[in-house]
């Protein structure tokens, strides 16, 4: 497999803690622990702008058609205009729970755009985006402890909301009544990471286990284990066609294909400096399926290109490592 690394853009020593498309396929967003949300032109590889915060972004999500970015710091939503930074609406939300250390983190819209959701430590927050309104919490517990929830997903056409947890679980949640479907239970070690399918038929899981399972949500049961791993995997993601999963594995990625299960290829994210750990912490696809970008505890985002669900040769096409952005409030 040819892998060809294009060029350098910029350096920092942070992580990346959550990257993501823009609908329209041509900007990609990054963001980490410098309180930075920072813009790229796909198509030159090029910082189009960045919007400086008050507090470290862990997550943040594109609206619909596109035109808003929502993070969150700390215990605030923040709603941007992606064109100019602008900042046009605030939710600020009162932590529930004393005794835990409080701020808001992962976000998501609903596929309607009507509904967002955020993570609080041990509980999912869901709000109306237009008017700010709580509508409910969701409280992830397991034989009556709480538990901390690391990843948060809607379904396709929005009506579920999965999360996972340290607890080992997944649970299914009903959006419209906020009633828990089913819990998910097969993995022995945290679930870091979940996706749905593109046709919301499958969800894929990851965990500290060493194991990516997909499970049949109608159903709730164990559609298959994918256990080639000698770390844990740390997240998960399928291509727009559903016919790959891309799940990011110690210091590489790995590209599945879903019906048989078998591994297509792997994509090696090696070391260039021995001080830096290359763990990739997030992979996604762009719209179109013809992109997939990584990135990874060393700060480095990398963009690879191929007709994925046809072919396993996929170069490297663009090569990111984020430094001191330029601030935008």
């Amino acid at each position: 497999m040819k892998i060809e690394e294009k060029y350098c853009i910029s350096a920092r020593d942070d992580y990346i803690s959550d990257l993501a498309f823009h609908p329209d396929g041509e900007i990609l967003a990054t963001c980490g622990d410098d309180k930075t949300i920072e813009l790229w032109d796909v198509k030159t590889g090029k910082k189009i702008r960045a919007f400086k915060g008050k507090f470290d972004v862990d997550s943040f999500a594109f609206s619909r058609d596109g035109k808003t970015l929502v993070h969150a710091e700390y215990n605030r939503i923040i709603f941007r205009r992606v064109d100019t930074g602008e900042i046009f609406n605030k939710f600020v939300h009162d932590c529930t729970n004393p005794y835990l250390s409080f701020r808001l983190s992962h976000i998501a819209f609903s596929p309607n755009g009507y509904i967002l959701a955020g993570r609080e430590n041990d509980e999912i927050i869901l709000w109306q985006v237009e008017t700010g309104i709580l509508i409910r919490t969701l409280e992830h517990k397991e034989y009556g402890y709480r538990r901390e929830i690391w990843d948060i997903e809607f379904s396709p056409k929005g009506q579920i909301l999965a999360t996972c947890s340290e607890d080992k679980t997944i649970k299914l949640w009903e959006v419209g009544t906020g009633k828990l479907i089913r819990t998910l239970i097969g993995h022995t070690d945290e679930v870091c990471g979940i996706a749905f399918s593109p046709n919301g038929r499958i969800l894929a899981s990851c965990s500290w286990d060493n194991t990516i399972k997909f499970w049949d949500v109608s159903t709730g049961k164990k559609i298959r284990t994918l256990k080639k791993h000698d770390y844990s995997v740390s997240c998960v993601a399928f291509h727009p066609s559903g016919k790959i999963l891309a799940s990011g594995i110690d210091d590489r990625i790995q590209l599945w294909d879903v019906e048989t299960g078998k591994e297509i290829c792997t994509l090696n994210n090696p070391s260039q400096e021995s001080d830096y750990s290359r763990e990739v912490r997030s992979v996604v696809f762009s719209p179109d399926g013809q992109l997939l970008a990584s990135a990874d505890e060393a700060g480095i985002v990398k963009i690879w290109h191929g007709d994925l669900p046809k072919k396993t040769n996929i170069e490297i096409v663009r090569l990111i490592k984020n430094q001191n952005p330029t601030e935008k409030s």
